[in-house]
């Protein structure tokens, strides 16, 4: 990855379009829409209110809009998207948060020359999927609003236990009598779009 050449520190809000043909690092704020030809590199403490399009995106802080890398777009550990990502090869690492449509920038090149035609299969979860679908997988992904405290339990008697625990067993003994066919997931968020 590219050393971002310019730097907008945290004490600068922007209302308004910032255009850049070289690598950007923000700090601050920005309520407007990015452009640039390179790197746009959107630190822990900043946040950006609109659309971002650049060759790559590395989001640490946050983003309300659209993010758009024509190479790639990284969410960090630390990094919160609420809107739709398009590009060619995403990465979000583990604590990233995303609330979105993700969807390959080749889907999206078809789909806009009009050859395409949606609902084929494709295994490959990167082409589209629902971010906020994958929310349910883990904490990777996962919704932007806090996570409520767990209730505490209430303590079960003895006799709760002991029956539970019955359960349990008669419920294993169930599952070695039948024999278990091959577990098939399927993923109903994952579509590419097919040219003839």
């Amino acid at each position: 990855m590219v050393t971002p050449t310019t730097r907008i520190d945290a004490s600068h809000r922007i209302d308004g379009a910032l255009h850049a043909s070289e690598a950007v690092s923000l700090y601050g704020h920005l309520v407007g829409e990015v452009i640039s030809d390179d790197v746009f590199v959107i630190e822990a403490a900043a946040v950006v209110e609109g659309d971002v399009h650049a060759a790559q995106v590395v989001v640490h802080g946050t983003v309300v809009g659209t993010v758009e890398g024509t190479e790639s777009v990284t969410i960090s550990a630390t990094g919160q998207v609420a809107g739709d990502i398009k590009t060619k090869a995403f990465e979000l690492v583990a604590g990233g948060r995303v609330r979105g449509q993700v969807e390959s920038a080749e889907t999206v090149a078809r789909r806009q020359a009009g050859r395409g035609r949606a609902g084929a299969r494709s295994s490959s979860a990167t082409n589209r999927s629902r971010a906020s679908s994958a929310a349910r997988s883990g904490p990777a992904t996962r919704s932007m609003k806090p996570t409520p405290k767990p209730k505490p339990k209430p303590k079960r008697s003895n006799k709760a236990k002991a029956s539970k625990a019955a359960s349990k067993r008669s419920k294993r003994a169930r599952q070695e009598e039948v024999e278990l066919a091959p577990e098939i997931v399927e993923i109903d968020d994952v579509q590419e779009t097919v040219t003839s």
